[in-house]
């Protein structure tokens, strides 16, 4: 099995564990001192599947209480084992949300001897390079 290969297949399996099941997805924040892991103890109200210029978007769109949802945005480049996601907090009511605080896109720890980011040039013109 060639190098590319191998990465693709740990791509797809990254793809199946975080994106096909979002309550693995490795985010957390704080809404009214409450600390979600994942988007775990929230309540899925849709999910639109529709193909992308990369590959395959989905949108899920969760309720976090009566005055926010959460929305995931994701795209997943087959071809190259790319995965993209978005997150945000929509207050949908007239009332006042929670606090929403210490939000983190990506809480996990990179296990391996010296793990390495390679390629990340950050957004617009590499602003976090």
């Amino acid at each position: 099995m060639s190098k590319k290969s191998l990465s693709l297949d740990m791509a797809q399996k990254l793809y199946e564990n975080m994106i096909l099941s979002p309550e693995n997805l490795p985010v957390s924040f704080v809404y009214n001192n409450v600390k979600y892991n994942g988007l775990k103890n929230m309540t899925l109200t849709s999910k639109e599947t529709s193909p992308s210029e990369k590959g395959e978007k989905i949108v899920y769109r969760y309720k976090l209480d009566n005055t926010v949802d959460v929305v995931l945005i994701t795209d997943y480049c087959t071809e190259f084992g790319q995965l993209e996601y978005t997150l945000w907090f929509e207050n949908n009511s007239n009332e006042p949300s929670g606090v929403i605080r210490d939000v983190y896109l990506i809480d996990t720890i990179f296990e391996g001897h010296t793990p390495t980011l390679r390629g990340c040039l950050g957004d617009h013109q590499n602003y976090y390079e």
